[in-house]
This record gives structure tokens, C-alpha cells and sequence, in this order.
């Protein structure tokens, strides 16, 4: 690479954003590419194809996923299935901008209006994009991939609406379900479709996840099939095996191998559905708090203020007057948190999956300054965004 890019890209002048092979299978780099341009103001200025071996794609997301990750091989075979679609773009806070608007890891935790909270995205795996980091991230994905100049050829598809469900592992059981009982006249086959009224226009994730698995429940409740309803209970029980045994010891289902890899890949992400996103879970609590007065702390303050973290819980500060009308209005008593260094009366909940704190008046015991104890390192571990 000549000095000049490497300096336009220390300068977070450029950055680069890969279209992975979901996306690609799915068509959905043109709206990507539009989108980006319309919320975020940057220029696409360069693309390349390249296609990942079992070893590169390794080393490019060695930064980021230990290779011991439950999930690597999906990983793997999702990057060797087909070509990846390296793009370049330019602009002020290149890194920053792909960053927010490329949405959390997973569609659950994606923030409405990011790419991932959208295009039907419906696990961690196949979510269609990768964003850079930072320039020293970007130089390193560029070396693995053996690209030396920033390229001249620009994306020319401009379809805005090319959305599809092909990297959407419900979907894809939904439609390989549809073709195992077509032969079957004893099944109801009209509860196997999505109603065409029924698919978000917007391409909401979490809209679309709420459809599909609709439909998926129902079936494992009204289907006399045996086999059906055991593929979707794995499904949703994230016994990815299990299902992928099922799929292939059932010849009427007829599943490619690129539907085995999403169809796995969503039900090992599955358990993220469960929570809400710590938005609507935050505005559900405000609504419900009124007038009280108190103070959102922690990891999910951060994330709220569009720092790239991975809260595990919702924190909140408050006086002991507030803290006792809070737990009137949610109906919960208060508790005694004692230990060796500090005092505090608390309220904990559960909300949508969420554990919620509420803290009020701290009176200390001890003269540290720092508190760091054995659950906040574990909880702590890897979790700044990907």
C-alpha cells in the first residue's frame, strides 16, 4: 500500500465496511450502500471481491473472536461459502460514523436505525456486514486480504430495494418446513407462509422476528408431525445439532447447504430475543418512574450515549426518598446490600429480560476509593461491542 492511503487512512479519512456472503446471497448491499450515504453522509470511493479461506478469515477477525469461539465454525463456513465485498468510504470520522450505524453484533441489541436492527437480520452470525474498528484494524483486515491499494471501481448496484430473507435462519427453517410437508395432505400447509401483509415494510428485525417465530409456535403447537414439531422446538431450544440432523435425515425438506448454515446460525442466537433492547426496556421504565427523580449509571449509560459497549444490566442511582417512592410505584420492597465496604439500600427487578438495580443513599465503611469485586471482573469480560 502507498504511503498516501496509509496516511489518509491513520487519519480516519477512510474506512472500510465488508458486505459478507449473507449479504451478498441476500442483495442487499445496494440498500446498504444507500442507506449509509442518505443517514451518515459518507462516499463509497472503492471495491473489491475477495474470497475468505478456513485461515484468513481467522487471522481478520483475530482482534475480535478467539478461535475458540462456540460458534467459530459457522463463522468459517458462512466466510468459505462465497465471496465477501470489500467497500471503501470516505468522510469526517469515518470509523465512528460505520461504526453507529452498523448496529450491536446482534439485531436484539441493535440500536433502531443501524443496519442491523434491519434487512430482516435475525442472529449474530449472519448480519450481513463488518466495519473496521480503527486505521491499525483496517491496515491488518486489508494485509490478511492481500490488498495493497485502495481500489478505483465503485459498486454500481443502486436497488434501495432489494430486501430479502435469505440470511434469516427462521425464515429459512419456515421454508424448509414448507417443503417437507408439501407432500403431506394430512398437514395444513397454509399455517407453513408468512402473509404477505404480515412482512414489516421496513425490514424491522425485531418486527420480523417477532412474525416468524410467531408462525414457527404455532406450527410446533398444531402440527401432528412428529418430525416438524421436534425441528422447531431445537430450533428455538438453540440445539443447532440436533435441528441440522433433523434437516438432513429428512430428504422431503430438501435443505442446501447455505440454508444449513442459517438456519444453525440462528438458532444458536436465539436466546438474545429474549431480552428487549435496553431502549424500549429504558423507556418502559421512565414511563412507568414518572416524576421520580434519579440517575442511569454504568455500562448502560454508556451504551445510551452511543459508546460501543455491552451492558448486562440496567444501574440506577437515586436518594432514599426517591428510591422509596420508586418502590411503591413498582411494588417491590426494598432490600439491606451490606458488606465490608459500603451500606445501601436497594430495589432489583427483572424487566424484559434485563436485571434492573436501583440504589439509593451508599454510606461507606471504608476509606477505598476503588471497588472492584469477583462478579464485576466476570461480567466484565469481552464486553466492548464487535
Amino acid at each position: 500500500m502507498n504511503n498516501i492511503a496509509k496516511e489518509k487512512i491513520k487519519q480516519s479519512k477512510l474506512g472500510m465496511l465488508v458486505f459478507s456472503p449473507d449479504a451478498i446471497k441476500s442483495n442487499s448491499p445496494g440498500s446498504i450502500i444507500f442507506k449509509i450515504r442518505k443517514d451518515i453522509g459518507l462516499n463509497n470511493i472503492g471495491q473489491q471481491w475477495f474470497q475468505h479461506s478456513d485461515n484468513s478469515i481467522i487471522k481478520f477477525y483475530q482482534n475480535s473472536i478467539p478461535d475458540n469461539a462456540p460458534h467459530i465454525h459457522l463463522i468459517q463456513k458462512l466466510f468459505t461459502y462465497s465471496k465477501v465485498l470489500v467497500t471503501f468510504w470516505k468522510g469526517e470520522d469515518v470509523f465512528t460514523k460505520l461504526q453507529k450505524i452498523k448496529g450491536a453484533s446482534h439485531p436484539a441489541d441493535a440500536k433502531a436505525g443501524t443496519i442491523r436492527s434491519s434487512f430482516y437480520c435475525d442472529n449474530s452470525i449472519t448480519n450481513l456486514i463488518h466495519a473496521s474498528d480503527n486505521a491499525d484494524e483496517m491496515l491488518m483486515e486489508m494485509d490478511v486480504m492481500g490488498i495493497s491499494e485502495i481500489p478505483s471501481t465503485i459498486y454500481r448496484n443502486s436497488e434501495v430495494n432489494a430486501y430479502s430473507f435469505e440470511h434469516n435462519g427462521g425464515y429459512q427453517l419456515l421454508k424448509a418446513l414448507q417443503q417437507y410437508v408439501r407432500p403431506l395432505d394430512k398437514i395444513k400447509r397454509s399455517m407453513f407462509f408468512i402473509p404477505h401483509d404480515n412482512i414489516p415494510a421496513d425490514a424491522d428485525a425485531r418486527k420480523t422476528f417477532n412474525v416468524v417465530s410467531g408462525i414457527l409456535k404455532k406450527i410446533e403447537v398444531e402440527t401432528q408431525d412428529d418430525t416438524v414439531k421436534m425441528a422447531v422446538k431445537c430450533f428455538f431450544e438453540s440445539k443447532a445439532c440436533e435441528l441440522d440432523n433433523i434437516l438432513l435425515n429428512n430428504p422431503g425438506m430438501d435443505v442446501s447447504p447455505w440454508s444449513r448454515i442459517v438456519i444453525q446460525s440462528g438458532s444458536v442466537c436465539i436466546g438474545k430475543w429474549r431480552r428487549l433492547r435496553i431502549d424500549d426496556v429504558v423507556h418502559k421504565l421512565k414511563t412507568i418512574l414518572g416524576d421520580s427523580k434519579y440517575l442511569i449509571s454504568g455500562s448502560s449509560a454508556l451504551y445510551l450515549n452511543d459508546i460501543s459497549v455491552k451492558p448486562n444490566d440496567i444501574d440506577i442511582w437515586c436518594d432514599e426518598d426517591n428510591l422509596v417512592e420508586i418502590s411503591k410505584k413498582l411494588n417491590i420492597k426494598i432490600i439491606k446490600d451490606e458488606n465490608q465496604f459500603y451500606t445501601a439500600n436497594k430495589v432489583l427487578l427483572n424487566m424484559d429480560g434485563w436485571d434492573i438495580e436501583i440504589v439509593g443513599n451508599v454510606y461507606l465503611k471504608s476509606d477505598k476509593h476503588l471497588f472492584i469485586d469477583e462478579l464485576m471482573l466476570k461480567t466484565s469480560k469481552n464486553k466492548v461491542e464487535l
